[in-house]
């Protein structure tokens, strides 16, 4: 027969179950990044285009593409 006393015990933490494992799976996601070397690729964007609004004026990539995401990031990070 089972504890009796256990069962509250299982039903009040039942809940929480999805959050931690949620928190797990970010946690082991996460570490797949940290562990990788070098600058992400948005800074090498922020980089590119950054030199590009000092030269044109605008955030245009090498292709002639507008960078339309981030604008004002962009002139903040040009302006540093």
């Amino acid at each position: 027969m089972a504890d009796k006393r256990a069962t509250p015990l299982i039903h009040a933490a039942w809940p929480r179950v999805p959050l931690i494992a949620a928190l797990l799976l970010l946690c082991g996601l996460a570490s797949l990044v940290i562990a990788r070397p070098g600058y992400s690729p948005d800074e090498e964007i922020t980089a590119v285009l950054s030199r590009a609004i000092g030269a044109r004026g605008a955030p245009v990539l090498p292709s002639g593409i507008l960078y339309h995401r981030g604008v004002p990031y962009l002139y903040l990070a040009w302006l540093a």
